[in-house]
C-alpha cells in the first residue's frame, strides 16, 4: 500500500489530554505547581516559565490611578527522549491544565500516565473557588506515500465515500488543506455539547515525500461546572470514563474518513 502510517501499530505522532477550568489559574497556584515539582512531578524533569514583558505606548507616563493588568506566565513539566526532543509535557496557563504525549503506544498504556500528571497538578491548583467546564482530547496523527512521488494517489488513504470529505481533495496532488469542525449536543450525562474539530494537511515533507496529517480536536463543554474531586479524586471519579468516551469519539472519526484498508492498518477495525 503506497500510504504507511507513522508506525506500524498506529499513525500517531502527538496525542493530548485537556481540562478546562472556570477561571484562569493565579500566580500564587502556578508557584504552588512548581514548588510541588521535585515531590509530585519527578518524571518530568524540565521546569520552563516563560518570561512575560510588557510595553507601554505612548507619551510620558502613564497616570498613577491606571490600573495595570499583571499578566501570568504558565508553566511547563517536560520529559525529554534520548534525540533531545519531547517526550511527555505537563502545561498549566490561563484557564487550562495539558498533557501532550509525543511516544504514543496504546490507550491503556498512554491514558494512566496522563491522568496520573493531570490529577496531580489539578490537586494543587484548583482550589474550591474554581470548577471544571470542558475536555480536550486531541489527536495527531501522519501518513506517508511510500511509493514514487509522482503516482500520488490520496484514494490509498482516504475514503471517496465519507460524508467528511469533499470530491475536490482527490483530485488536488500532494498539496491541499481541508479545515472543519462542527457541534453536536450531549443528551447523556454529563451533558453538553462536543466540537469536533478535524483538520487534513497534504504537504510536502523533507526530501518532497507527500504525507497527509490528520488533526483530530474534541472538546467536551459541559453544561454545568462539576468540582475537581468529581473528576479524578472524588468517591466516583467521572473522568476516566469521560476520557475514554472522547477517545472512541476519535477512533469513529478516523474511521469515518480512512479507507477499510487503512484503518485496519492502524487497528481501529479488526
Amino acid at each position: 500500500m503506497p500510504f504507511n502510517p507513522n508506525t506500524e501499530q498506529h499513525a500517531i505522532v502527538e496525542v493530548v489530554f485537556g481540562v478546562q477550568l472556570a477561571r484562569n489559574l493565579s500566580a500564587k497556584e502556578l508557584d504552588a505547581l512548581v514548588a510541588a515539582h521535585k515531590e509530585h512531578f519527578s518524571d518530568l524533569p524540565k521546569v520552563h516559565r516563560p518570561q512575560i514583558i510588557q510595553f507601554a505606548f505612548g507619551e510620558g507616563s502613564p497616570p498613577a490611578d491606571l490600573p495595570i493588568m499583571q499578566p501570568t506566565a504558565g508553566v511547563m513539566f517536560d520529559a525529554m527522549k534520548r534525540d533531545g526532543s519531547l517526550d511527555w509535557r505537563l502545561r498549566a496557563d490561563d484557564n487550562r491544565l495539558f498533557v501532550n504525549c509525543l511516544s504514543y503506544t496504546r490507550w491503556a498504556d498512554v491514558w494512566p500516565t496522563a491522568r496520573k500528571f493531570l490529577a496531580a497538578a489539578g490537586d494543587i491548583v484548583v482550589g474550591a473557588d474554581n470548577a471544571v467546564t470542558g475536555f480536550i482530547l486531541q489527536y495527531i496523527d501522519v501518513f506517508r506515500w511510500a511509493g514514487d512521488p509522482s503516482t500520488y494517489n490520496v484514494d490509498a488513504m482516504l475514503d471517496r465515500n465519507s460524508t467528511h470529505l469533499p470530491g475536490s481533495i482527490f483530485d488536488c496532488g500532494p498539496l491541499w488543506h481541508l479545515h472543519q469542525g462542527w457541534y453536536r449536543n450531549v443528551t447523556d450525562e454529563p451533558k453538553g455539547r462536543v466540537l469536533e474539530r478535524v483538520h487534513l494537511d497534504a504537504v510536502l515533507e523533507e526530501k518532497q515525500v507527500p504525507i497527509v496529517k490528520v488533526d483530530t480536536y474534541i472538546q467536551l463543554e459541559l453544561s454545568q461546572k462539576r468540582s475537581w474531586a468529581a473528576i479524578f479524586t472524588g468517591e466516583s471519579p467521572i473522568g476516566d470514563a469521560l476520557f475514554d468516551k472522547l477517545h472512541e469519539q476519535d477512533k469513529d472519526i478516523l474511521k469515518s474518513i480512512l479507507t477499510e484498508d487503512m484503518a485496519r492498518r492502524v487497528a481501529l477495525i479488526d
